[in-house]
């Protein structure tokens, strides 16, 4: 196989701020911003809601301090700002090959990718002061991947059978990502899993089984971890913090300013998959799988921490009593980036945020014959994921887990012809949550057990498609 797919990456962070720059020469600067409250009671996630405009901007309102007449529009807030194309280019052989009259079949497979990124800067708008995208300044890298796999399955029986794969591979980094400090995109990580597994087909293909250990690992992988706002965020408010007192130049606070978003991380899982695929009759089909995942995470974000250590010293010779657009003083913000930090990597060496150990999901469709019900089919699932790990405690080393969530789904279908036998019709409803658990998923809490950040679950939802075959 040989592929080319062009595609383009647009990214833009907006504030809202005062519309004419009333209050400083710098649209996105805090004197200019917009910053609402919303206050929230402890456990009563009705009040828990994002601070921003909703869609209800100011306009015309007049402030009782200056007598002006404000209004407010969405600013670009800092040079995290994109409108990139990208290349990507890929060749693919693989292929099988079997012994001893078919009992035994193995596979291999390599894989290249090449990328090329066109990433298009950024510059001050002479005229507005505000960040734009500078189409004259484009700079231009290459990289390339490779993937190699092979795998063998011995047919011991004709119903049992033993299966092994292995997998190496070399991640293409992405261009949403940059790291600390030099704001560069990441560079690739590489990987490498193994499973060996036996599986059970019985009953003429009714039954089928199959169970599975398998290994993983990553070096030098990349996510975001928050790192655009525990770092890039706060380390703009105490620049510009500094800058408003008089105490640093714009021009030393630019050598100071970063455009990251990401970090570094080593992984390595292991775990048991088990799935069961049943045909109890010719209209009943029943599904399930059940898995149970180790995971660790080593070597979190060292790059961040040592972007850390040397701002935290450079900041730390002015004055740290000085109030940011966040925080009351420089020194808080400080204290909130090391307790930040020691957050993202609180569970080090001993689990991997965001890891539930067990998964189970359960499907059932049925398909109805009988005359008057002929094309109509019914099915529905079970879907549990186990506690998550979210944190360990720092005062009392004790991990901490957000609790089990479960969801059910449901659909509803009828396969038709269409007049004059010309095709076939179908239409299905899917209700995804049917039960609209909604309780938001905790994903920090704070040492004393309250909640510190948390995920907005999905409601109930209903999908309707319609599928016309000629």
């Amino acid at each position: 196989m040989a592929e080319e797919e062009r595609s383009g990456f647009i990214r833009h962070t907006s504030v809202e701020a005062f519309d004419g720059r009333p209050f400083n020469s710098n649209p996105q600067n805090p004197a200019n911003r917009v910053f609402r409250r919303f206050y929230v009671t402890e456990g009563e996630w009705a009040t828990y809601r994002i601070p921003a405009a909703l869609g209800h901007m100011i306009d015309q309102q007049v402030d009782p301090f200056t007598g002006r007449t404000l209004s407010t529009r969405w600013v670009q807030m800092n040079v995290n700002i994109d409108d990139d194309t990208q290349t990507l280019r890929t060749l693919l052989v693989g292929g099988p090959a079997s012994w001893f009259s078919h009992r035994l079949i193995g596979t291999f497979g390599l894989r290249r990718d090449r990328v090329s990124i066109a990433d298009v800067g950024t510059m001050v708008d002479p005229a507005t002061n505000e960040f734009v995208v500078d189409y004259a300044s484009v700079t231009r890298t290459s990289e390339s991947a490779a993937t190699r796999t092979f795998g063998a399955v011995w047919h011991v029986t004709p119903v049992l059978s033993a299966t092994y794969n292995r997998s190496t591979n070399t991640a293409l980094a992405s261009n949403a990502i940059r790291v600390l400090p030099l704001s560069e995109r990441a560079e690739q990580g590489k990987g490498e899993g193994q499973d060996i597994g036996l599986s059970l087909d019985v009953l003429d293909g009714r039954i089928f089984a199959k169970a599975s250990y398998y290994t993983t690992a990553g070096r030098r992988e990349t996510d975001f971890r928050s790192v655009g706002v525990i770092a890039q965020q706060r380390s703009d408010r105490i620049l510009d913090a500094l800058i408003n007192a008089g105490q640093l130049s714009a021009a030393e606070a630019a050598t100071h300013r970063v455009l990251a978003n990401g970090a570094y991380s080593d992984r390595e899982s292991d775990g048991w998959e088990f799935r069961l695929v049943a045909n109890p009759t010719s209209a009943w089909r029943l599904q399930a799988n059940f898995s149970t995942t180790d995971a660790t995470e080593d070597n979190i974000m060292p790059e961040v921490h040592a972007w850390a250590d040397q701002e935290i010293a450079f900041w730390s010779r002015f004055n740290t009593g000085l109030p940011t657009s966040a925080q009351p003083s420089i020194a808080q913000e400080i204290a909130n980036l090391r307790d930040d930090l020691e957050t993202q990597t609180s569970a080090e060496g001993v689990g991997a945020i965001g890891n539930r150990r067990h998964k189970a999901n359960v499907f059932t469709r049925y398909d109805f014959s009988a005359p008057r019900l002929k094309g109509l089919y019914i099915g529905a699932g079970y879907r549990y994921q186990g506690k998550m790990l979210i944190a360990r405690n720092l005062t009392t080393n004790v991990l901490q887990y957000s609790p089990a969530t479960v969801r059910t789904d449901a659909m509803l279908g009828y396969r038709c012809r269409l007049p004059g036998n010309r095709g076939r019709a179908s239409f299905q409803l899917n209700i995804d949550n049917v039960l609209d658990d909604t309780d938001p998923v905790i994903l920090r809490r704070t040492d004393t057990g309250l909640v510190r950040r948390f995920s907005v679950a999905e409601p109930r939802t209903f999908r309707l498609s319609t599928t016309v075959q000629f």
